[in-house]
C-alpha cells in the first residue's frame, strides 16, 4: 500500500532520502515488478493527495544531497507540478477528454481484451494485473502500457486514460492525461512513443522479453494543434469572515495553508465525488482526507463536520454551514480536473488557497518542459 496519510509519507521519504541522488538517479528506470519498487520513492500518492507538499519534499532532499546530486529527483517533482501548470492554462484539453469518455467508445474485442488484461502480451497482461491489484504501477511501466495499449493495440488513448485514472491511487488528471497524449505524439506535437522489447527486457531485469510482440515503429496520432496559453484562473475570493474549511484530494494539508479567516469548523468531501473509481483509490482518498481534517482540527482548534452523504453533499454542505454559522467556505486551488468540475457548480461563495510554489512554477508551463527545467534553480531559491 502507498504511503497516503502524513506520517506514512513523512516516514516513507526519511528513509529514501539517502537514495534521492546518484541511486535514483541509476535505477530509476528499472521495474522489478510488484513489491520490488524500491528503487523509486513511492511517495506519488502523497504528493498527488498534498498529505507530503512538493516544497518540503525538495527542501527535506537538499539538507540530504546538493543540487548536482539530487537534480534528477528533484525534476522529477517537477514534472508533476509543469503537467499541473500546462493543463491549468489549456483546460480545454481536459474537457476535450471528459466529452470523449462521456461519449463512449465501441466495444471492440480487442478494447475489452485490454480493458480485462487478456492481450497474450504477456508484460501488457502483467502490468494490467498489478494495477488492478495494487492501484500502482511503475512508471517506466506505464509508458510501456500506454505504448502498447495504443500503437500495438491500435486503441483510443482516452480509453486507457480513463483505466488508469480508475484505478490508479496516485492518478492525477493533469499528469495522467498528459502523459497519455505524449505517449501518443500528440503532446510534443509529432513525437510519439514507442515501447521497445529490448528497454523492456533490460528495465524489468529479463523479466519480459517481448521480441516480435510490438509495433515499434510508432507514428504520432492526428490530431488538433495543441491550443496556445491562456492567463492563469484566478483564486476565487468570497467576502465574509466566517469560512467552513473544505478539504478535498487535492490538498490535504491544510495547515499549511495561509487563511485569511479563522474557520469555523472543518470538513471533508465524500471521495465519490469525483467519479467512480476503484476501491483501493476511493479508500487511500478517505484516509487521505480523514488524516488531513484530524491535522487541521487539531491545528486551528476546529469542530470536524466530515461525514456527509455523496447523493445528497450539497444539500448537507449548506446545512452544515448554517449550523456552524459560516458565511462561506474556504479551500486550497482546485486545478483542472474532476473536483473543480464538479465543486465550480456549486453556488455557495468559495476561497480558495494558491500556494506560492503553484503561483511561482505554473506560469512557466507555457512551453515544453525543457525551458521549464531551466527555471527550476529558481524556483529552488525561494523556497
Amino acid at each position: 500500500m502507498l504511503p497516503v496519510t502524513r506520517d506514512e509519507a513523512q516516514a516513507r521519504l526519511a528513509a529514501f532520502l539517502p537514495h534521492t541522488a546518484s541511486h535514483y538517479a541509476k535505477r530509476r528506470n528499472y521495474d522489478y515488478g510488484p513489491s520490488a519498487h524500491d528503487s523509486v520513492s513511492r511517495l506519488s500518492a502523497a504528493l498527488r493527495r498534498r498529505t507530503l507538499c512538493e516544497d518540503e519534499t525538495i527542501s527535506a532532499v537538499l539538507g540530504a544531497h546538493n543540487f548536482q546530486a539530487a537534480e534528477k529527483f528533484i525534476q522529477e517533482v517537477y514534472w508533476r507540478t509543469y503537467w499541473k501548470g500546462w493543463l491549468e492554462m489549456r483546460p480545454s484539453i481536459w474537457a476535450d477528454y471528459r466529452q470523449k469518455i462521456a461519449a463512449g467508445f465501441v466495444e471492440t474485442e480487442a478494447l475489452m481484451a485490454a480493458q480485462e488484461g487478456r492481450t497474450g502480451i504477456a508484460c501488457f497482461d502483467a502490468w494490467h494485473q498489478e494495477l488492478l491489484e495494487t492501484n500502482y504501477l511503475h512508471n517506466h511501466a506505464r509508458m510501456w502500457f500506454a505504448s502498447i495499449w495504443i500503437h500495438t493495440l491500435g486503441l483510443p488513448w482516452q480509453a486507457g486514460a480513463d483505466l488508469f485514472m480508475h484505478h490508479l491511487s496516485d492518478g492525477d488528471p493533469a499528469s495522467n492525461t498528459l502523459g497519455w497524449r505524449w505517449v501518443a505524439g500528440l503532446q510534443t506535437r509529432g513525437k510519439a512513443y514507442g515501447a521497445r522489447a529490448e528497454n523492456i527486457e533490460q528495465f524489468t531485469n529479463g523479466r519480459f522479453a517481448p521480441y516480435g510482440e510490438l509495433q515499434e515503429d510508432v507514428a504520432a496520432l492526428d490530431g488538433p494543434e495543441n491550443p496556445p496559453a491562456m492567463a492563469l484562473r484566478q483564486a476565487q475570493q468570497a467576502s465574509g469572515n466566517k469560512p467552513l474549511l473544505v478539504i478535498t484530494p487535492e490538498d490535504c494539508h491544510a495547515e499549511s495553508l495561509t487563511l485569511p479567516h479563522q474557520p469555523v469548523g472543518v470538513l471533508s468531501l465524500p471521495a465519490g465525488l469525483a467519479g467512480a473509481r476503484a476501491a483501493g483509490v476511493l479508500a487511500a482518498d478517505e484516509r487521505a482526507m480523514r488524516d488531513g481534517c484530524a491535522r487541521a482540527a487539531a491545528h486551528y482548534t476546529l469542530k470536524d463536520y466530515s461525514g456527509i452523504s455523496v447523493e445528497n453533499w450539497e444539500g448537507d454542505l449548506q446545512e452544515i454551514m448554517t449550523q456552524s454559522g459560516a458565511d462561506h467556505i474556504v479551500m486550497a486551488f482546485q486545478p483542472t480536473g474532476f473536483w473543480y468540475d464538479t465543486l465550480s457548480a456549486f453556488s455557495v461563495p468559495m476561497t480558495e488557497i494558491l500556494r506560492p510554489y503553484d503561483a511561482q512554477a505554473w506560469p512557466y508551463a507555457k512551453k515544453g518542459f525543457f525551458p521549464f527545467k531551466e527555471k527550476i534553480p529558481h524556483f529552488i531559491a525561494a523556497l
